[in-house]
Order: C-alpha cells, then structure tokens, then sequence
C-alpha cells in the first residue's frame, strides 16, 4: 500500500508526539480514581493491592505488568525523543494494549468506578493510533 508522501510525513511528524503525550497521560489516569471502595475512591495502584492482601496468586504477573506501565511509558517518551519510532512504536503498543484491557475490565464490571479507567481507555487507544503510525513511519517512506 503506497502512502502520499505528504501523508506519510504528517504521521512520522505528529504521531510520536501524540504517543509521547498519550502515554504520559495513561500514567497519570493510572493515579485517579478507578473505584469507590467504602467512602473513598481508589486508584489502579490500590486496586491491584487487594488481590494480594487476599492472598490470590493468580493476579501476580498481571499486577506486575501493570505496574511496569509507567516504564514503558518512559520508553515511549524517550525513544520517540531520540527519534526512534520504530522502537516506540513497540513499547506504545504493548502499553495500550495493558492500559485498554485493564480498563475495559474494569468498565465492565459491577464496579463504581471513577474517571480512571475511561481516561485510561481513552489514551490507549489514542497511543494505539499514534504507535501503529510510528510503526509505519520507522522505514523509509515508499
């Protein structure tokens, strides 16, 4: 598929900085509110805290993953200032892929969830785009 040369240098100019900025901000909703748990909303963080204080181990690997959001985040945020779109484009997809999946679950269930989980749901699918678009634009142009 050939793309315009004007289209395609538009995606390699704007798409690392709408992942840069997309993933930074998925951190960030990972800190709101994600779900009223007594008289006080919870973030992500304290969310992932309850199955281990149950003591079920099947949620070791996903809440460790989780918890390493914000350093893929970092990655995304450094190889696309490094200008390696190629490489962020990557971690960005692995990032929106754990951010949205999370976050749907959570959506989904019989939660009373906060602001967290659609802000986060709704920049993982914006650094979807932004990283496919980096994904495409990290060869040279056809």
């Amino acid at each position: 598929m050939r793309i315009k040369k004007s289209t395609y240098r538009s995606i390699e100019r704007h798409a690392p900085v709408v992942g840069a900025v997309s993933a930074v901000v998925m951190v960030t909703a990972m800190f709101l509110g994600w779900f009223r748990s007594g008289s006080r909303m919870r973030n992500s963080f304290e969310m992932f805290r309850i199955p281990q204080q149950l003591g079920l181990d099947g949620f070791a690997t996903i809440r460790l993953v989780w918890f390493l959001v914000p350093v893929l985040a970092a990655g995304v945020v450094g190889f696309s200032v490094l200008r390696r779109p190629g490489w962020a484009g990557l971690l960005g997809i692995v990032q929106a892929l754990v951010g949205a999946s999370v976050a749907l679950v959570v959506l989904f269930s019989d939660l009373d969830t906060g602001f967290g989980p659609a802000l986060t749901l709704a920049t993982a699918l914006s650094l979807l785009a932004a990283a496919f678009g980096m994904a495409l634009t990290s060869g040279s142009p056809s």
